[in-house]
């Protein structure tokens, strides 16, 4: 597997029965985008890790991440966002509002909902439609604080850090 055009550094030594290779951090290409799902660094750092060779995949993990970040810009979301590129932030504001889930994480969502659904034989399209009231999914919660309030508690917490 080649992850770019180029200079290729392959590494024997991580794996005794998989080698791996490793793009040089100098050969890049301008527009390359790394490819992040079903990567096969990642994959092969998660065998190792359910194998128990802890520091080796966490060795791996620390390289695929650093190439992640060296490929550029990795974020798939074509929205005109201020968190775009800011996966930490990015997450933490879809979980807290639950309203939908990152544009990253649509693809792994839908391949486990395919896994789940294939065992009713599929049947979840006619569950769908016996129960419209579920289409959007499960209720969600509402926030208990009026935004006069978020304020006042956003003010009080600015006070009390600087103090």
């Amino acid at each position: 597997m080649s992850l770019c055009s180029g200079g290729i550094r392959r590494e024997t030594n991580i794996s005794s029965q998989v080698s791996v290779e490793f793009a040089e951090d100098n050969d890049m290409e301008e527009g390359f985008r790394m490819q992040i799902d079903n990567n096969d660094i990642a994959l092969l750092q998660d065998e190792i890790g359910r194998e128990g060779r802890v520091e080796e995949g966490i060795r791996m993990r620390d390289r695929f991440i650093e190439m992640v970040r060296e490929s550029g810009d990795y974020c798939p979301c074509k929205e005109n966002c201020t968190l775009h590129g800011d996966c930490f932030a990015c997450v933490q504001v879809h979980r807290g509002h639950r309203g939908h889930l990152p544009l990253c994480m649509w693809d792994m969502v839908n391949e486990r909902i395919a896994d789940i659904a294939s065992l009713t034989e599929g049947s979840f399209r006619k569950y769908m439609k016996d129960h419209p009231e579920r289409v959007n999914g499960a209720p969600r919660g509402k926030s208990q604080l009026t935004v006069e309030q978020y304020y006042e508690l956003f003010h009080a917490c600015s006070e009390e850090t600087e103090r």
